[in-house]
């Protein structure tokens, strides 16, 4: 190529620096949070473009020696190659990240800063590489310029291969992150004392544990078929939790802080999971391996490549890995590490999803098989049958008991810790607060919740003799002393925060609380409450704790978010649910409140009301949910397909009723879901608003948001039988097929493999010749997906 050709290409360099110049002013204006990355990555490029303009001048010199200058710019691989490659991708992700003309009219911030501070540092440090050579361009003869490109093209290669391995790495971690541990662990940290659990860190039992050979020990706590009752001192058979967040999540965070000590070494990995029964997400086999293994990756200095190429087979971000893949991937991302890699999961007992904990412990079995040396494993929970039975043959170390005299130490701790700082109980005179220290570290038996309810209940007292409690007693006298016009909030506060799918927000619960399935209208804004805030937590008092979730953007500039729409997590929350700013939630205080309100021993007169089953907690959320939809579309004077943040400012629930409603329906059996499908059926066929709520709410449907899926669809989709009956009985259009490959009712049933829904649609007639896409028949796609039964 002759250097007048390269001067063309200068020439195209600088048009599309002046490109870059331009989008980085519209996000200077736009992206107010990364102005100071936008602004070092703009300076930069402008730069590059001043020398850009100069080499292209270049090209009005008759000199051969400049011509050859331009030519030996412009060889293949060259750096003018080099500069178009990393300009070009710059505008690329420039451009992506200010979405699409959909969410600017919706009223949706579509403008999205794409780069990290960590990008911005790598691509400013290669661009000023790239300007340095160019400029030698301008000012030094031939042959000191080959040498000087020659040496700077190679290490621009190898910039953009260790950016390239970069980001893979955290588009993997990032992939794998699906739920953060970071925030339990940060919440127990806040509840111990500075010398909590340190006859465990500072004993012989750790150093055993962390010098054997594939070592896993079990931490277990009292009995839950047996507890220290308070007014004799003597053992009764009384179900009873003994983990307290107070204390065993505080234990575990110990444990965790103290690794990080010894894992202070590019070799040594420390990965840790919560289990949390109040967010089903910190419920599920995947989230765990898929957190540990995030967590792994983060801390290894190179992925191996076999992680790359087991990435690349799932698919990026379009396919989610299974159980088997990650616990594979999980024993060769730990074979990796040249030293120690140790692991803490927290709470196996809190993994109560039905029919699952069997897998979970059979994935520590499996762990301990791959007989990996170098690997350490702790577990807590409580010592519930099948757990013992899995864990206790399996360690060769000696499972401990948290309880007796280690754990009392910890107790009396907490007691004076609180004594000496709670602004009301530090007053007290000092022999009063002697005989409660005295008192509750004696009967405590090594609950630290039940001595957390004693110091709450203490602080509101204004006698000495104090009349110390059961931990039942302790929630039946909150309960009974709830004031009887709050009675019936109260009830549906704690069955949402029994049986919620997530942590709740604190509006979402008070506006929970007044909506009443039973009630002609259910919900009714004149019904809410005049300061939600303060009014629920003043109802609910020690039965409920609060928590200040983080923002997630703004605190780590190495952080990113690709969801659909900027800062929100669509598939946990649903649109509209943003996690840009600090969230106040709220959840029961201990696992044992939970436990009581399920159980038989709440069904004495004064607290019955407050009972509830499984199944009766689901199904009332369930309605409750599709009600407040209701409400919503007929009370609505504007409205768009998306849930727009002001309507979710205007209806704080809405965000969680259109995403989770049918995750509390399906844990209905059939049986007794007639009063959800009722409600779901009407919804369905009220108006179009309903239909895209229902369909659009869950990120898993099949349908596009750009088509409007039939009632029937979503019904057959979600294998409502119940109500694909109704709808067929209010005769709905069987053979409709409104979705964007044009299924009918009957080919969605029977690629999802829902017999009954199947059956039943063919006895109305359904046509099962009808074809779909490129021609493929019913028992084609049926087959392909799998479902024999169906077929």
């Amino acid at each position: 190529m002759d250097g007048l050709s390269a001067a063309a290409s200068v020439v195209a360099l600088v048009q599309i620096s002046g490109q870059i110049y331009n989008l980085c002013q519209t996000y200077y204006s736009g992206v107010k949070s990364a102005r100071e990355d936008i602004r070092r990555l703009r300076n930069e490029v402008t730069s590059l473009q001043d020398v850009l303009n100069g080499v292209a001048d270049l090209a009005d010199s008759p000199a051969s020696a400049k011509l050859a200058v331009l030519d030996l710019l412009n060889q293949p691989g060259g750096l003018v190659q080099q500069c178009r490659t990393e300009l070009a991708g710059l505008i690329t992700k420039l451009v992506d990240g200010q979405g699409d003309g959909t969410m600017k009219s919706l009223g949706l911030r579509a403008l999205k800063w794409p780069f990290t501070k960590k990008d911005v540092d790598a691509t400013v440090s290669i661009v000023g590489r790239q300007k340095a050579l160019f400029h030698l361009a301008l000012t030094t003869d031939i042959t000191t310029l080959t040498v000087a490109i020659d040496q700077g093209i190679t290490q621009l290669r190898l910039d953009f291969a260790a950016s390239r391995v970069d980001d893979q790495r955290d588009k993997i971690i990032k992939w794998l992150s699906c739920t953060d541990p970071s925030f339990n662990h940060l919440a127990a940290c806040k509840k111990h004392q500075p010398m909590t659990g340190e006859w465990f860190t500072k004993g012989s039992i750790m150093k055993e544990w962390m010098e054997t050979q594939n070592s896993l020990l079990w931490l277990y706590g009292i009995p839950r078929d047996l507890m220290l009752t308070i007014y004799s001192g003597m053992w009764e058979d009384y179900l009873e939790y003994w983990k307290s967040a107070a204390y065993y999540g505080a234990f575990s965070s110990t444990i965790i802080e103290q690794m990080k000590l010894h894992c202070d070494k590019p070799d040594f990995a420390l990965a840790y999971f919560y289990f949390d029964f109040s967010d089903s997400e910190k419920q599920k086999l995947s989230n765990l391996l898929s957190s540990l293994l995030a967590q792994l990756c983060s801390k290894a200095a190179c992925l191996p490549e076999q992680m790359t190429e087991w990435y690349k087979k799932c698919g990026h971000n379009q396919h989610s890995a299974s159980v088997k893949e990650l616990s594979d991937a999980l024993s060769m991302m730990m074979s990796e590490f040249d030293d120690q890699v140790f692991l803490v999961i927290d709470a196996l007992d809190e993994f109560a999803r039905i029919g699952e904990r069997g897998e979970l412990l059979t994935l520590l079995e499996d762990i301990h098989s791959w007989s990996l040396p170098k690997v350490h494993l702790i577990v807590t929970s409580r010592p519930e049958p099948d757990i013992n039975a899995v864990l206790m043959p399996l360690s060769k170390l000696e499972a401990i008991s948290i309880q007796g005299s280690q754990v009392q130490s910890d107790i009396s701790l907490h007691i004076r810790s609180q004594l000496a700082e709670d602004p009301k109980l530090k007053k007290w005179p000092s022999e009063v607060k002697e005989d409660i220290e005295k008192a509750l570290s004696a009967r405590a038996g090594g609950m630290f919740r039940w001595v957390f309810c004693q110091l709450e209940a203490l602080k509101k007292c204004r006698k000495r003799n104090i009349l110390l409690e059961t931990l039942d007693d302790t929630y039946a006298r909150i309960l009974s002393q709830i004031d009887k016009n709050d009675k019936m909030e109260a009830r549906r506060a704690l069955l949402w925060l029994a049986f919620s799918e997530r942590p709740l927000r604190i509006e979402e619960l008070a506006e929970a609380a007044v909506v009443d399935p039973e009630s002609d209208p259910p919900f009714s804004p004149e019904n809410r409450l005049l300061n939600p805030h303060g009014d629920i937590l003043e109802i609910l008092g020690s039965l409920v704790t609060i928590f200040v979730k983080p923002a997630q953007r703004g605190l780590d500039d190495d952080e990113s978010d690709d969801s659909d729409l900027d800062g929100w997590d669509y598939d946990k929350y649903g649109p509209g649910y943003s996690d840009e700013y600090e969230q106040t939630e709220i959840k029961l205080a201990h696992f044992s409140v939970k436990d009581y309100l399920v159980s038989t021993r709440i069904q004495a007169p004064k607290t019955a009301i407050f009972s509830a089953t499984p199944v009766e907690g689901n199904s009332f959320i369930a309605r409750s949910c599709l009600l407040y939809i209701f409400h919503y579309t007929e009370s609505c004077t504007k409205y768009t397909r998306f849930i727009l943040p002001v309507d979710s400012d205007s209806f704080p629930l809405l965000l969680y009723a259109c995403r989770l409603w049918y995750n509390h329906a399906k844990a209905v059996p059939a049986s007794n879901r007639m009063s959800v499908d009722l409600i779901a059926f009407r919804l369905l066929v009220s108006n179009t608003a309903s239909i895209d709520l229902l369909g659009n709410g869950l990120p898993f449907l099949r349908f596009s948001h750009m088509l409007r899926p039939t009632a029937l669809n979503i019904a057959s989709q979600l294998n409502l039988e119940g109500v694909v009956r109704m709808l067929l009985e209010w005769k709905a259009d069987i053979n409709a097929a409104h979705d964007s490959s044009g299924a009918t009712a009957l080919q969605i049933a029977a690629e999802e493999g829902h017999e009954g829904v199947v059956r039943l649609l063919l006895e109305h007639n359904a046509n099962i010749e009808a074809k779909v896409r490129f021609g493929a028949t019913l028992l084609f796609c049926a087959a392909t997906r799998g479902q024999e039964t169906v077929v």
